[in-house]
């Protein structure tokens, strides 16, 4: 019972690290709890924990890369209903009377247990959905940047708006160590984070969680370039 125990204690901190590591935006970080519990619960729904030795160097590297795709799905489904939507085409429209609808994503339940493999599953269409999305806040974001005649300013919101996460520090902080003068550059960043979002609504997509949506549009992105 000790050496079970154990390697339940094992799992919970590979699986806490894992989330640690792919929640980077640290808007995120009270996401983290929810996602390890609710990972570590399907983990034993799925009798994952018997069908694997911890301890073994051969299933350790399936253990590991499964993990992460569970945390990742888990953590996707927390930020899916934040805004990242599709315009449907005219039959979906019809079908359903909507013209928008979240991005999916596969559940657990429907991912093989014996496939441990993890080849890539995700379809080119939720890639395009991704793509499409990336590029109209990017149209939208060039489109409204050039309207700032500041260049300072257009400087600041391009760090704050794309990169905010490479420097690691608060809104004010950033504005100080790009040299920008500003009595409340969160404010700043908030109000022109609106303006892009009132853009995008226009193509299906609404901004109300600015670093988190990019983080896992990009990294889609990143994913699905890698194995093209």
């Amino acid at each position: 019972m000790r050496e079970k125990n154990t390697e339940m204690n094992e799992y919970l901190l590979l699986v806490k690290k894992i989330t640690g590591y792919t929640v980077k935006a640290p808007e995120h970080n009270y996401l983290k709890e929810d996602i390890v519990q609710e990972v570590f619960i399907k983990l034993l729904r799925g009798d994952f924990f018997t069908q694997h030795d911890f301890y073994s160097e051969k299933d350790k590297g399936k253990i590991i890369a499964y993990i992460k795709k569970v945390v990742r799905t888990c953590y996707i489904d927390q930020l899916k209903a934040q805004g990242i939507n599709r315009r449907l085409t005219q039959s979906e429209q019809s079908e359903s009377g909507n013209k928008y609808k979240n991005i999916e994503n596969t559940p657990f339940e429907s991912i093989d247990q014996d496939d441990l493999s993890l080849q890539h599953s995700d379809t080119p269409e939720q890639y395009m959905i991704f793509k499409e999305a990336y590029h109209w806040i990017k149209n939208c974001f060039d489109m409204l940047v050039t309207e700032i005649s500041d260049h300072k300013r257009m400087e600041f919101l391009e760090a704050a708006f794309w990169r905010s996460d490479q420097y690691g520090l608060p809104i004010k902080k950033l504005a100080h160590h790009l040299s920008y003068n500003s009595t409340n550059p969160t404010q700043e960043l908030n109000r022109f984070v609106e303006k892009v979002s009132s853009c995008t609504q226009g193509y299906g997509i609404t901004i109300n969680n600015l670093h988190g949506q990019l983080q896992i549009i990009q990294e889609e992105l990143e994913k699905q370039e890698g194995y093209s």
